[in-house]
């Protein structure tokens, strides 16, 4: 997966074994991945900036401090949760079900 430097997917390619997992969990490994990528914005930034601002300048830590709001190394507590179905008595039970193969093991 990949990020631009807005911080918005560019590329996702899913692997066979992705598919074989329940649509809750797949949801939320994709939304881990994407906060990954993004929270590494703020280094590759800063790499890419530092030969021409340097280190220590205002306009270095005011576009980095920017990006660090935008996309914190650590997700708000309750982000991933609030992606998560609950199973009520109506929904289709995931776990023998075979994505890649779209049929019931």
């Amino acid at each position: 997966m990949t990020v631009d430097q807005n911080g918005n997917m560019s590329d996702l390619r899913l692997e066979d074994d992705a598919l074989r997992q329940r649509p809750e969990q797949l949801s939320e490994t994709i939304l881990t991945t994407v906060r990954s990528a993004q929270a590494q914005l703020t280094d590759r930034m800063r790499e890419a900036m530092e030969p021409v601002l340097g280190q220590d300048s205002e306009t270095m830590d005011s576009v980095l401090s920017g990006m660090r709001d935008r996309f914190p190394v650590e997700p708000e507590q309750g982000d991933a949760a609030s992606t998560r179905g609950g199973r009520g008595s109506g929904e289709e039970q995931y776990d023998e079900y075979d994505w890649l193969n779209q049929r019931r093991r």
